[in-house]
């Protein structure tokens, strides 16, 4: 009887440490939707930077961290289209209520990002320019940066200045007066090619100077069109003339 009733308790044990290893693994997939009170509070919280933010819905798992459905983010003080809209964000890292969320998020994964080409460059009045778009980013922005600390971006099956990526991926961090952008490595698929880019960049919000250096392979499509991001009409003119 004695051994018959260590048995037992043992595969009790067993079953009840097999039970709580499943619900925990449950907890930890599951995503569970807000209630709009806990959404407008944390708008609320992601607004205090130098963009505002939207969305439609928000739920929160331990794996996948806070998720956002249907977002819109537009800039302070500028009436217009928002800056981008996504289909889903996922944030990453560890919420303080004493801190701000450029403080406190450690990664960002875009799914479905629509950023207008009219936004990307051609001039302010009709749209944001890339000094507009670097500045959310300045330590020196009244309303302070848009992270503070070093970001991992991750950004899949969306179009950007009007150009269809699969998949980028980025580190991004600012350091006094720079903004730097490590080991980017950009997946576009086009009908015929699939292309890739890999490289870094930094921009100096005081002496507002650009430096990109970048490496791939890229059909005269896509060349041309970041050249019209980066403001090189002329340089796509002269492409033109000796095509």
């Amino acid at each position: 009887d004695a051994i018959r009733s260590g048995i037992q308790a043992s595969i009790l044990a067993t079953v009840l440490v097999a039970g709580g290893c499943l619900l925990g693994v449950a907890l930890w997939q599951a995503a569970r939707d807000l209630p709009p009170p806990a959404c407008r509070w944390l708008e609320n919280r992601l607004s205090q930077g130098p963009v505002s933010v939207l969305f439609d819905r928000a739920a929160f798992s331990l794996s996948r961290g806070i998720e956002l459905r249907r977002v819109r983010l537009y800039p302070k003080r500028r009436l217009g289209a928002p800056l981008f809209e996504a289909d889903r964000i996922q944030l990453r890292g560890r919420v303080y209520r004493s801190r701000q969320p450029a403080a406190w998020i450690d990664s960002v994964t875009f799914q479905g990002l629509v950023i207008d080409p009219f936004l990307a460059w051609p001039v302010s009045s009709q749209g944001l320019t890339l000094q507009d778009w670097t500045a959310l980013f300045d330590p020196a922005n009244p309303a302070g940066a848009l992270f503070a600390r070093p970001v991992a971006i991750t950004i899949e099956d969306s179009t950007i200045f009007g150009i269809a990526t699969e998949r980028v991926t980025f580190a991004l961090r600012s350091q006094r007066d720079r903004l730097f952008i490590d080991n980017a490595r950009v997946d576009v698929q086009t009908p015929r090619f699939r292309e890739r880019v890999d490289g870094e960049a930094a921009f100096d919000f005081q002496a507002r100077r650009l430096q990109v250096n970048l490496g791939g392979t890229l059909t005269p499509d896509v060349i041309e069109r970041l050249c019209l991001f980066l403001d090189g009409g002329d340089v796509v003119e002269v492409f033109r003339d000796f095509g």
